[in-house]
């Protein structure tokens, strides 16, 4: 039977459609159901004969009668279908689905029937916005390229045949992106949106609408902007034009608003038409920068959805009538990754031993742990800690007899220092350094005469708040083993750690920026050993440079590193030559799978690794990944206080039993929990317990930031006196939870501050985010890599961070689950990203989904599934940054807090001169009211203020949410509660009641009368240590004042690289 989409009848009459078959790879489903009369971003066609709309909502694609009504599905199952368009003839339909794994363009009957993809690249592929040539024999439709940044044009026949590019992305003149296509009824003309401008994030982009003239390629601007000195900030884009080809549509923002407008292409009289959904210009238009919308039959209005209803606008500019719809949504849903995990509460041990090195006779490791190096038999056994004290140590170096070992320490305070101690721990360390700088991997020479290390110069890291490469400016030095003043071998971008082949002992072997070099240690003279390269992130093409090449004690091969995973090959013949290891022939071989943190090679020739406590042996270059392990075993008690201590008399929002307020409460602390909480001699208290008088005060949880990217820990060579993460706590955040850590390091950190070894909040983090660049084949690949999280790293988050198809991106979801993680997902101001990581049963979403206003089916999905969902409305506003606003408002330079914590140069870095824009150019209070309705639905919201600046921005954040019209005790059960059931840790941490963590801060003003009172915190409570929140010191077990900061008296003196003499 031939069916067509002349008449909606013909549609009415089918049945409700089963689930579209789909090659995706989760097969754990489940169907949530539910009514709806409105629709989040939902673009739609309308046939040729006028009485039928397509649409799509939430990748499922539906039809209803052109006056309204009930809408049926024609094509559903976890597949995400978008942007239908009818044929010129009404009897098919194409649209975007990524059913077989990765976008592509499919046509279907107009009912949905006889489905078939037209385009066959299912990696790294995004098309948006298809549209029928007026021939009805092809297809137009954009493609983006992930690692380019830009949109090309194409042209696919529907037959199946090879496709036409029609506007490439480069070009004699540079990148343009083409986006959007119209085609014209009478087939001469295609209108699209192009551009030569990069994205940005929070800046207008300069779009412009052009015709192409089909049969010449010839292009004409059609829509520009007006010449004037801010042309550069004006836009048009998405254009429509009308079937006798008079009348073009198109879209434009000014502010924050987006609007629809129609031009008279023989007059060039130009009308507004309203409001338009809110565009995506600075966010990935993956459906276009707005949703489609049509232009009528007869081009006398134009159908367009907007804010969840669908409305016809007449082109004369006369009033707007809706079309009202109801729809049963019955989405299909992967099984839900949510889960709770609980607090450790024995012994610290160490997550990641750091720095792992081998003895020269093969039968110890040394690493860097809790603070100290410990030591420890290759085949398992119990680990020695050395009488290491003072500043942690890092990154150890063996002594050719294996009797000593090299480390190096930093101080914020005192610079950084190289040190020798005895393996056994039978004698205290020596200082070697004469000269306060900056260290890294210290190791002895081959005749055990000199230590060799990397230094630059202290003052540039204590003035540096951000610093990740492990390469730097600096200086090769050799030190006396003795001790005593260091020779200067070489300078340049050098790092990594130095060591040597046996057939060339006076030359060593490091990473420069051209990749691995060998340095004569007499001359400094220095040639090129390798330049290897790897794939590279998602947003570009250019390949990377490995973090870290090493060669072999024989010189014959090569360990190179990167995305923490070892490759081996042979020495290549030719130096200057780079060797592409992301390359399909390239000579290389992984020998990992879980993955590699730090390695070294064995004088043997075998290689050893760690990855987080796992200790791990490859016999010989050509011998197979190995899969047992030796565990690492560094361990400290946990850091808890004695004693117990009443606080009373303030009133207490609980957070819990429906945000339950206690006026005149007692709150009893033992060690690190709450023992009881209620009324005011509701409980007996201990005999002869403190107490602490809080009347007139409010308490509440600890804060709790899920969304805390800390950048400014020292790396490598780590160290106990972080200010950022101390002005964190004394702003009142008792947990910080990175999603997505810079590097590996911050796994360490968590542990220093559990074993009470500094000053800062609970920290606990994703480690790295799973990126693009692993660039998975296979279940099998990820499930390896997640058990770097799960296992080695002994995590229960990760991140998500934009993988490159959805099969990928499932997959990670499905090892998530398996392996007992809690995934969260960047969200990249991408809403086809973030709306199909929901469906796909991600745990949770970072940053808002800028598609405002979220309508019913969304709001309902986000409580079905309890995705959390975390704004970060101080930046991904899709619109100028919102932390600008309130640095602006606030001038946090002058903040007697963050003057105490901050060091100088940081506050001179950050807060000094910010970009202003106005609060009505920014999408912040519309993204800040969908935030409050989702809180209103019952869905999980968090709280994350990014850690731009850090412990104060938290305080704007909260101030940002009130924009939308939250109320402040919603607000603080998003920072307390709804923060702890993010991070899946609300059995320990985000209510005040018995068993919880005692986190809890106390406000000198009322909060919940003005959220910004909340800066009236007067003291803080971190795992039953009670501090001054101006000053963080000790109130509670013991008293003690916090040493001051290192640049106390405004750094005064500092320390740089004396300059060497010319010879």
């Amino acid at each position: 039977m031939v069916r067509a989409a002349l008449g909606f009848i013909s549609l009415c009459a089918l049945a409700v459609p089963a689930m579209a078959k789909d090659d995706l790879p989760l097969t754990e489903r489940r169907t949530l159901s539910y009514d709806v009369s409105s629709g989040t971003f939902m673009s739609l066609a309308v046939s040729p004969d006028g009485k039928t709309i397509l649409f799509d909502m939430l990748g499922e694609l539906y039809a209803m009668p052109a006056t309204g009504g009930r809408a049926i599905p024609i094509a559903q199952g976890i597949a995400f279908e978008v942007q239908p368009t009818f044929s010129p003839d009404g009897r098919w339909i194409a649209y975007v689905s990524d059913r077989s794994g990765g976008d592509n363009v499919w046509i279907a009957r107009a009912d949905g029937s006889a489905a078939r993809r037209i385009t066959s690249e299912d990696e790294g592929a995004v098309r948006t916005s298809p549209e029928w040539s007026a021939d009805g024999k092809s297809i137009y439709v954009s493609r983006h390229r992930i690692r380019v940044g830009h949109y090309e044009l194409w042209r696919h026949p529907v037959d199946g045949g090879p496709g036409e590019l029609v506007a490439p992305i480069k070009t004699a003149r540079g990148e343009q992106s083409t986006l959007g296509v119209s085609p014209s009824r009478d087939g001469n003309y295609l209108y699209f949106a192009r551009t030569v401008a990069d994205q940005s994030f929070d800046q207008s982009v300069a779009w412009t609408i052009v015709r192409r003239d089909i049969a010449t390629g010839e292009e004409t601007p059609v829509i520009t902007n007006s010449g004037s000195r801010e042309a550069a900030k004006e836009t048009f884009f998405r254009p429509a034009i009308s079937p006798d080809g008079r009348l073009l549509a198109y879209a434009t923002r000014r502010m924050a608003e987006t609007r629809l407008r129609v031009r008279d292409l023989t007059t060039g009289l130009d009308r507004d038409l309203g409001p338009a959904p809110l565009d995506l210009m600075n966010g990935a238009a993956w459906m276009d920068l707005i949703p489609r919308y049509a232009f009528t039959p007869d081009g006398k209005a134009i159908l367009i959805a907007f804010e969840g209803r669908v409305e016809r606008r007449p082109v004369d500019g006369s009033a707007a009538t809706q079309i009202p719809f109801t729809a049963r949504l019955d989405l299909e849903v992967g099984m839900s990754t949510r889960i709770a995990v609980r607090e450790p509460t024995g012994p610290v041990r160490a997550k990641l031993p750091m720095g792992t090195s081998v003895a020269p006779d093969g039968t110890r490791v040394a690493y860097a742990a809790l603070g100290s190096i410990y030591v420890q038999p290759v085949d398992g056994g119990p680990s020695i800690r050395l009488p290491i004290v003072g500043d942690p140590a890092s990154q150890p170096g063996w002594s050719p007899d294996g009797k000593r070992i090299a480390y190096a320490t930093w101080s914020e305070r005192e610079g950084g220092a190289v040190w020798t101690v005895a393996a056994d721990g039978k004698s205290a360390p020596v200082k070697l350094s004469t000269l306060s700088a900056f260290y890294t991997w210290p190791v002895f020479a081959p005749d055990g005469r000199n230590v060799l290390t990397v230094r630059s110069a202290a003052a540039a890291r204590q003035l540096s708040g951000y610093i990740v490469s492990p390469l730097r400016s600096g200086e090769l030095v050799a030190i006396p083993a003795s001790g005593g003043e260091a020779r200067v071998i070489a300078s340049g971008t050098l790092g990594q750690r130095p060591h040597f082949t046996r057939a060339a002992p006076g030359e060593v072997h490091l990473m420069s920026e051209d990749g691995l070099i060998a340095v004569d240690l007499a001359s400094g003279a220095q040639r090129p050993v390798a330049k290897l390269l790897t794939q590279n992130y998602y947003f570009t093409e250019a390949p990377a440079k490995m973090d870290d090449i090493r060669i072999s004690p024989d010189g014959k091969w090569l360990a190179a590193q990167a995305r923490e995973q070892l490759y081996l090959l042979p020495v290549p013949a030719d130096p200057a030559t780079p060797v592409d290891l992301g390359a399909a022939d390239n000579p290389g071989r992984q020998v990992t799978d879980i993955g590699a943190n730090y390695y070294d090679w064995r004088s043997d020739g075998a290689l050893v690794w760690s990855v987080g406590n796992f200790l791990q042996v490859l016999p010989d270059p050509t011998a197979p990944i190995p899969t047992r392990h030796v565990e690492l075993i560094a361990e400290l008690p946990r850091a808890r206080p004695q004693g117990s201590i009443l606080l009373r008399g303030a009133r207490a929002l609980t957070m819990a039993d429906g945000d339950r307020v206690i006026e005149n409460a007692d709150i009893l602390v033992t060690g690190d929990r709450i023992a009881a909480i209620g009324p005011r001699g509701s409980f007996a208290v201990p005999a002869g317990t403190p107490t602490r008088d809080l009347g007139g005060k409010t308490v509440a949880p600890g804060l709790i930031d899920d969304h805390d990217h800390i950048g400014s820990i020292r790396r490598y060579a780590l160290a106990y006196e972080d200010t950022s993460m101390r002005a964190r706590l004394a702003f009142g955040v008792t947990t910080a939870f990175d999603p997505s850590t810079l590097t590996i390091d911050q796994i360490a950190y968590q542990d220093l501050i559990d074993a009470g070894l500094m000053i800062a909040p609970r920290l606990r983090s994703t480690g790295p985010g799973i990126f693009a660049r692993e660039r998975f084949t296979s279940r099998e690949q990820v499930r390896a890599v997640l058990r770097r999280y799960s296992e080695a790293w002994g995590l229960t988050n990760i991140k998500q961070y934009r993988g490159e198809s959805r099969t990928v991106r499932q997959w990670i979801a499905m090892e998530a689950r398996a392996q007992g993680l809690i995934p969260t997902t960047e969200g990249s101001h991408n809403p086809k990203l973030i709306l199909t990581q929901l469906l796909d049963g991600y745990a949770g979403s970072e940053h808002a989904l800028p598609i405002a206003p979220l309508q019913e089916d969304v709001i309902k999905l986000f409580a079905l599934t309890r995705t959390s969902y975390v704004a970060t409305l101080l930046v991904n506003t899709s619109s100028p940054a919102a932390k600008h606003h309130f640095v602006g408002k606030y001038d946090p330079a002058l903040d007697a807090k963050v003057r105490r914590f901050w060091p100088p140069a940081t506050i001179a870095a950050k807060l000094a001169q910010r970009d202003w824009s106005s609060l009505a150019a920014s999408r912040a209070p519309a993204l800040a009211r969908d935030t409050a309705r989702l809180a209103e639905a019952g869905a999980l919201v968090g709280m994350g203020a990014h850690g731009d600046d850090p412990g104060i921005g938290y305080h704007y954040e909260m101030e940002a949410h009130a924009l939308g019209g939250m109320t402040p005790m919603a607000i603080l059960h998003a920072a307390t509660a709804g923060a702890a059931e993010v991070i899946g840790r609300l059995g320990d941490m985000g209510t005040l009641e018995a068993g919880k963590y005692a986190d809890l801060v106390v406000f000198d003003r009322d909060p919940l009368t003005d959220i910004r009172n909340t800066r009236s915190l007067s003291l803080v409570m971190r795992g039953g240590q009670l501090f001054d929140a101006d000053t963080l010191d000790e109130l509670w077990p013991q008293r003690r004042k916090l040493p001051a900061p290192w640049f106390a008296g405004g750094e005064k003196e500092t320390q740089w690289l004396p300059l060497e003499p010319k010879e």
